[in-house]
């Protein structure tokens, strides 16, 4: 089955850019994309990849060795997207604010783990992000736990946190979450398993020149979280001066997620 004819079909729907921090933390180059172009992402981790195609609403396996679909899987909507960090593959079904692990050995999707609606999802190292944007809380599962999620019985890290409020889960596993309302950036720290470390406690940092009609996004660099806010053109960067694009309109900032060391696998199941 070809593949070229996935890729052009299906843009991620989390982000649409990336942003350069590259004076302010050493990083010499990230992908940029402007607003109402879409872009597909393909995150290579095991020599494999899995992509959408939301006109017929699948989700396939690319193994990028041997450059073929070797499976794929229905979505029960089209309106949906896929989260991958190494072998542990997520689909987040927007419209009915589900998610379900893919079994990636059978080629098949999990029961629905039923999600506040518009839910804003992340995922990486072991941690899944939820934020309810109509409660402004924020959730910290560990992917393990997700089949027994419930919001509604789950304590939240953080609450009240107002409109305009997004998150982010770094490559570590760290939860990273701006809010307008508060005009602040907090970092959640989590133990191994990804779930909240209590002990560590919560760092918050103020957003200079932010308000509740800022207009944020958020990613991580490494362990800083990065606040774009696309009004004004600042990009925020805890412990480092704030900096701001030429024209503020065009740049969004997206979760960045560097190519793990691959696996000696070619399938993700045996990493």
């Amino acid at each position: 089955m070809s593949a070229m004819s996935w890729l052009h079909v299906r843009p991620r729907t989390l982000a649409g850019a990336a942003i350069v921090t590259a004076a302010a933390i050493g990083i010499t180059t990230m992908a940029f994309a402007y607003e109402g172009n879409p872009t597909t992402e393909l995150e290579l981790h095991d020599g494999s990849v899995w992509i959408t195609k939301a006109e017929a609403s699948l989700v396939g396996h690319f193994n990028a060795e041997s450059r073929v679909l070797d499976g794929q899987l229905g979505s029960p909507s089209a309106d949906y997207d896929v989260l991958q960090d190494g072998g542990t593959v997520l689909v987040h079904q927007t419209s009915a604010a589900t998610v379900g692990l893919v079994d990636t050995a059978a080629v098949t999707l999990g029961d629905g783990v039923q999600l506040p609606g518009d839910a804003e999802l992340d995922y990486s190292a072991r941690t899944v992000a939820v934020l309810d944007p109509k409660k402004g809380a924020v959730y910290v599962v560990p992917v393990g736990g997700l089949s027994s999620f419930s919001s509604a019985e789950a304590k939240p890290v953080l609450e009240k946190l107002g409109d305009g409020a997004h998150v982010t889960v770094g490559r570590d596993g760290t939860v990273h979450v701006a809010s307008a309302a508060k005009a602040t950036v907090y970092t959640v720290p989590v133990t191994p398993e990804g779930a909240f470390d209590e002990d560590a406690g919560i760092a918050e940092q103020k957003l200079e020149g932010v308000d509740e009609k800022s207009a944020l996004s958020v990613s991580s660099v490494g362990e800083r979280p990065v606040v774009l806010d696309a009004t004004t053109g600042a990009v925020h960067i805890p412990g480092r001066s704030r900096s701001r694009w030429r024209s503020p309109r065009t740049p969004r900032s997206r979760s960045t997620r560097p190519t793990a060391k691959p696996c000696s696998s070619r399938r993700a199941p045996s990493c």
